[in-house]
């Protein structure tokens, strides 16, 4: 009976590292102050920089995808169209037009996903999912999606979802 005792707490840490190594995750909030936020539940092997422009950077590991995060206080843009707000934003960012939209959510806020393409300074050819959240008439928060316009394997799809899952916006009534 003690050996069996033994066996199942061995088993019982076992497992019990093994899900915690699987589930491994950072939890952040961007910005860290103001009341609207982007709050992130991504995996520990995903980086998170903040850039020179006040958006927060992660990128995939292996570099396949990159997300970045955006709030800022606009009242223009928050009260104007989003096609106008995305028109901005990818004529800014040197990408394409929109070839189509559709509705999205960050978390359980809607919003609508602008797709586009874009090619970065290493040549390299993207696809661009813009999502748009205009808050309380006072803010605009964007989540983009970039990764290589060439197919990502099952894998890598499922992380950037798994990673765009793993984001709510606070403060969002």
């Amino acid at each position: 009976m003690n050996r069996l005792l033994a066996f199942v707490r061995v088993f019982t840490i076992a497992v019990a590292t093994i899900s915690a190594g699987l589930a491994a995750a950072k939890d952040m909030r961007f910005p860290e102050k103001g009341e609207i936020a982007f709050v992130l539940h991504i995996g520990d092997d995903w980086g998170a920089t903040p850039d020179n422009s006040g958006n927060l950077i992660l990128k995939a590991p292996g570099n396949f995808a990159g997300l970045s995060l955006s709030v800022i206080e606009d009242k223009a843009s928050a009260t104007a169209s989003r096609d106008e707000v995305a028109k901005a934003i990818l004529a800014a960012a040197n990408a394409k037009p929109f070839s189509r939209h559709a509705p999205a959510a960050i978390g359980r806020v809607k919003a609508e996903a602008y797709y586009s393409t874009m090619v970065n300074a290493n040549k390299v050819n993207l696809v661009v999912k813009l999502i748009i959240v205009q808050v309380a008439q006072t803010h605009v928060a964007t989540l983009t999606v970039l990764n290589a316009a060439n197919n990502l394997t099952a894998a890598q799809q499922k992380a950037i979802d798994d990673t765009v899952k793993g984001i709510t916006l606070t403060g969002v009534k």
